[in-house]
């Protein structure tokens, strides 16, 4: 049995989109939110399997009761679906909001390997609170809209997802479990993603990940805005932000994304 690759990602990082690039490989069934707070979204999630996993893991029939019962134990879903597709590695992402310290501790000794999937968090930061003012986290366009930037939610943000982050990084290199870091932006500049998700997934030790099948893959951008400052109602204060804190490079661009996960740790 083949243990699962973990993908690390938060809110508009990108991961959809790595996600189906992942399950385009023969060898790989590829998860979504398995730990999503809303016990709707697991059971489409885990589709076919969702029958199976209950009854191996002897869960409850009600999806808010079984949804509870593995996010408390996220290392017995992981094995389950290993054995459920004992010819394939699975990966699987994870959020910030959907695991705690206890629980990631479980879940990636399980694992053979991390994929932290990094984006430029200013971006991601304005592109998750337009999706949450206006319910849309796709198939619409958002060009339209702004919000207002302040200094103190922005901070709290970042520092919550790159702590997340690091916590995942620490558990693994103390278990010995292969971290590779995967910028967004390098899955967007390659003319063919195959080879950069490929060397990924080998950097966590998957070597048989098979053929690459992309089918209707693509990339769907719900906002051709390319500078953060078109993104927002006060850009002059957010400019000001940026320039004080050395971060005027996140401002009109998707490179750079390291900058935030080590500032805010």
């Amino acid at each position: 049995m083949k243990k699962p690759v973990l993908v690390v990602a938060h809110a508009r990082s990108g991961s959809t989109f790595f996600c189906q690039l992942l399950a385009a490989f023969t060898g790989v069934r590829s998860y979504l939110e398995l730990f999503h707070a809303d016990p709707a979204r697991l059971t489409a999630f885990l589709g076919p399997d969702v029958a199976h996993v209950r009854q191996r893991l002897g869960l409850d029939d009600d999806p808010a009761r079984m949804q509870r019962g593995i996010i408390n134990r996220p290392d017995l879903l992981v094995d389950c679906l290993a054995s459920l597709h004992p010819d394939a590695t699975v990966s699987l992402k994870i959020f910030p909001p959907h695991l705690d310290a206890r629980q990631l501790a479980l879940l990636i000794p399980r694992c053979q390997g991390l994929i932290m999937l990094r984006r430029n968090l200013l971006h991601t930061y304005i592109s998750r609170n337009i999706a949450l003012a206006t319910g849309a986290w796709s198939g619409i366009d958002t060009s339209k809209y702004a919000i207002r930037f302040t200094t103190e939610h922005f901070e709290r943000h970042a520092a919550w997802v790159a702590r997340f982050y690091a916590a995942a990084d620490s558990i693994a290199r103390s278990h010995g479990i292969p971290v590779t870091w995967l910028d967004y932006s390098a899955l967007c500049a390659a003319g063919d993603p195959e080879p950069v998700v490929r060397h990924a997934l080998e950097a966590t030790g998957v070597v048989d990940a098979g053929t690459f099948r992309p089918g209707q893959v693509s990339i769907t951008r719900q906002d051709e805005r390319r500078s953060a400052l078109d993104k927002v109602m006060n850009p002059d204060e957010l400019k000001n932000y940026a320039t004080a804190r050395g971060l005027s490079s996140l401002l009109d661009s998707d490179d750079d994304g390291a900058i935030v996960y080590e500032r805010f740790v």
